[in-house]
């Protein structure tokens, strides 16, 4: 059983399991947490507040897909339309961040990583997909012509 005292205090919104069994839990409370999976013990809480020119965005987890490289990175949508990159393993600070608002003209839903590649895409209210060049850090490619919101 979870304890009270490491539970998330709002919704949670994204969920994802790596490779090695891990839990990771993203919430409208600012927070993704690692679980560990022998027991669920919360093993660390990875903060969802970013410094940019304008001072700190504090921002809930909307969504988070993984990618399946050996080092398990994970992307996650926020509340603020930002879009970031995690390497759990490696670092705890997002290592790729875009105000996804630059291009997307509403809310993005969704968010996936496309077969082991370098490249993400995004899905939004404003019915279009984005496909994200993670080497080069910009868009790709736009794609048009959904008639719905693409969630």
């Amino acid at each position: 059983m979870i304890s009270k005292k490491n539970a998330h205090k709002s919704s949670v919104l994204g969920l994802i399991v790596l490779k090695n069994g891990f839990v990771l839990s993203g919430s409208n409370d600012q927070f993704i947490r690692v679980w560990n999976p022998d027991g669920f013990n919360l093993v660390n809480t990875l903060v969802s507040v970013v410094s940019n020119s304008s001072g700190t965005s504090n921002s809930g987890v909307r969504d988070m897909s993984i990618v399946l490289h050996e080092n398990e990175e994970f992307v996650s949508i926020h509340d603020d339309d930002s879009i970031r990159l995690w390497e759990p393993t490696t670092n705890l600070e997002p290592t790729f961040l875009v105000n996804s608002r630059m291009n997307h003209s509403d809310q993005v839903l969704a968010v996936t990583f496309l077969n082991n590649t370098n490249y993400l895409a995004s899905g939004s209210r404003d019915k279009t997909i984005i496909i994200w060049d993670l080497i080069a850090m910009n868009v790709f490619k736009t794609l048009v012509g959904h008639s719905n919101d693409v969630i």
